[in-house]
């Protein structure tokens, strides 16, 4: 039997499913599909550039400030204005 928290996670993850943009949908142009992987290679070179911050100062403070503010970038850059 499945569990009851298994069924409320997909009901949430299901209902998300169709508000959450991906490349892989036809419903996007070719310019907006050329937008999102130039926003996924920044958001690469962010947590690339962050992960390099981290090796050079390895501590548990610098790892969660510089984790927090690369998720702050990423968000923000996927939150742009689409036509941008």
């Amino acid at each position: 039997m499945q569990q009851p928290w298994t069924f409320y996670l997909y009901l949430v993850f299901s209902g998300l499913r169709e508000w959450i943009p991906l490349p892989s949908h036809r419903y996007l142009s070719p310019k907006q599909q050329r937008i999102w992987s130039h926003k996924r290679r920044v958001i690469r070179r962010v947590w690339l550039a962050s992960m390099g911050v981290v090796l050079l100062h390895p501590a548990l403070y610098m790892l969660l400030a510089v984790s927090l503010f690369a998720t702050f970038l990423s968000f923000a850059i996927i939150d742009e204005f689409p036509g941008s």
